[in-house]
């Protein structure tokens, strides 16, 4: 059996304070997962005991786990502070070297950012030698005895780097990271980003608004992904959409077959084509909204960049700072799935 193929999906869940006060079943599956290195790390149960889980409560640690159709694969802990760390990160044997390291990394990263002047972790020295060009990749690029060793086997090492540095070599990655998503045109590098008025956008978002209209537009950007940014007052991307398909024709044509998909009184319609010999119908579908907005302000303080919004729609593969955003954006959400790739 292929476990790589394309229908294959590794989600990445964030386990919350809430799932450590009712003990749900997604930290169930995660404390299962991490108890099956008690061999390897004697100590690893107290660990999580009095540190992992008090820290998820008290928000100075976020864990993570990946679910391979809902089977854990991946466990990550991450511990926040000016000298953050990551804590734990295990990846089941077969998904290695599959680039779900580099998600893990990325996603750790970003959710440090806002304290971070520093990151380190521990790891054995077989793992350091083995993939010295992957740590070094993220701004870690040197390896030193750990004065704590955790492993009963194995010397244990340990990186450090700063913050900046990381930051850094992480932006230059993102977009390959994201990128790994999909095989097909619906990634997010090959997309969009679309500035729509904010109560056109909660009309997509609730299913009133199935078609966005345009005065200029492409049908090559059929079937490739739309991200939705909330312009003035909101200023936030508020989630994304997958384009269906791109009808053009005359604004009387387009009213009397897709009125009903446009989401806006005939006045508003009339009032935005005008005088116009043709528009453009853009078919959404797969609507899907964050699970919270990321704003304007947070994406270029994240970035250290002002971030001009378009006035209509930008290609995200032309423009490195929103492509950094936008992908930070999806980082952020703290769900997030990707597609394993055939290998």
């Amino acid at each position: 059996m292929d476990l790589f193929t394309s229908e294959a999906n590794l989600e990445i869940v964030k386990i919350n304070k809430g799932d450590v006060i009712l003990n749900s079943d997604t930290l169930k599956l995660f404390k299962t997962s991490i108890l099956k290195h008690e061999e390897m790390y004697p100590k690893i149960s107290l660990w999580l005991k009095n540190k992992v889980l008090p820290g998820i409560e008290s928000g100075q640690r976020i864990a993570y786990l990946g679910l391979y159709n809902g089977e854990p694969v991946v466990t990550a802990v991450v511990k926040i502070g000016p000298s953050s760390k990551f804590c734990h990160l295990h990846i089941e044997k077969k998904f290695q070297d599959k680039s779900i390291g580099e998600l893990f990394f990325a996603m750790m990263i970003v959710d440090v950012r806002h304290m971070a002047q520093s990151i380190h972790f521990t790891l054995p020295e077989s793992l350091w030698e083995d993939e010295k060009g992957f740590f070094s990749s993220f701004g870690f690029e040197q390896a030193k005895k750990s004065k704590t060793q955790y492993r009963k086997s194995e010397e244990e090492l340990s990186c450090n780097a700063t913050f900046k540095k990381v930051w850094e070599s992480t932006l230059i990655k993102l977009p390959k990271i994201m990128e790994i998503q999909a095989a097909d045109k619906s990634n997010v590098v090959n997309g969009l980003m679309m500035s729509v008025q904010p109560k056109f956008t909660d009309r997509i978002l609730n299913g009133d608004k199935v078609i966005e209209l345009r005065k200029k537009f492409n049908s090559k950007w059929t079937q490739r992904r739309i991200t939705l940014y909330s312009s003035a007052p909101n200023k936030s991307i508020i989630g994304y959409a997958v384009i269906q398909k791109v009808i053009s024709n005359t604004p009387e044509k387009i009213w009397e077959e897709y009125g009903s998909e446009l989401g806006c009184s005939q006045t508003e319609y009339k009032d935005y084509t005008g005088n116009l010999d043709k528009v453009f119908a853009i078919k959404l579908t797969e609507v899907t909204p964050y699970k919270n907005p990321i704003f304007l302000s947070q994406l270029s303080n994240f970035l250290g960049a002002d971030l001009i919004p378009p006035q209509s729609y930008l290609a995200l593969k032309e423009n490195k700072n929103w492509l950094n955003a936008i992908a930070i954006s999806d980082l952020l959400q703290g769900k997030f799935s990707t597609i394993i790739q055939n290998a």
